[in-house]
């Protein structure tokens, strides 16, 4: 039970923001059609959103989780990543609150053992000159005093779908159980655009960076 426990706090590492303070804006979602656009669209093995433009494939086997099951694991694992400083952890709860999921993906049905996930979720960002490698360190920063986290890999930048992103590798334990994350985040349409990939071991990781590597943005 430990171990699905891990896997459900490690999916805390997408969304959080650059600006992790009250002045923060919220992150809206449209109403109707444009909702549904914001939101993107799962068919046959393919999710495709039309407000952020881009799309990705997966194994159409594996499990889409639904929007209510992915805000219950979040609300379970916040305070797993707590630590001493009061100030990261209200940082911390703020996020959670703010950030917009728009896919999470498992290979087996959340509570599964073994299991691992891609999610991605975004965050309205308070400034059009906010990078990508800002909200990887503000990231960061919100994790450094919790114990069960560590920096296996740190910030750097690259591409995935022609979009450039900053990443970070994370190692999430308790005793001697532990998951990998690699966190990526992008800036699209003034959002930070964050997914991170959740596994335990060689087979799930490859699975997951193909489904990375599928990820197409039309870049203007």
């Amino acid at each position: 039970m430990r171990f699905f426990s891990l896997l459900l706090f490690s999916i805390l590492l997408v969304g959080f923001p650059f600006a992790a303070s009250a002045q923060k804006p919220s992150t809206p979602v449209p109403s109707t059609k444009a909702a549904a656009d914001f939101l993107g669209a799962v068919a046959e093995g393919k999710y495709t959103n039309d407000f952020f433009e881009f799309n990705l494939e997966f194994p159409a086997e594996w499990t889409v989780v639904d929007q209510e099951t992915s805000g219950a694991t979040v609300k379970i694992g916040t305070d797993f990543l707590k630590g001493k400083d009061e100030r990261s952890n209200r940082a911390l709860e703020a996020s959670t609150k703010s950030e917009v999921v728009l896919f999470h993906l498992a290979r087996k049905p959340i509570g599964s053992i073994g299991n691992c996930s891609f999610m991605i979720a975004v965050l309205k960002q308070p400034s059009a000159h906010v990078l990508p490698t800002m909200v990887a360190e503000a990231t960061k920063s919100m994790f450094v005093n919790s114990p069960n986290l560590k920096i296996v890999k740190d910030t750097r930048t690259g591409t995935v779908g022609r979009q450039k992103v900053a990443m970070v590798d994370y190692e999430l334990s308790a005793g001697e159980q532990k998951v990998s994350i690699l966190y990526y985040v992008a800036i699209v349409k003034g959002y930070s655009f964050s997914f991170s990939l959740t596994f335990s071991n060689e087979e799930d990781r490859k699975a997951l960076e193909q489904i990375r590597d599928s990820m197409v943005f039309a870049l203007k």
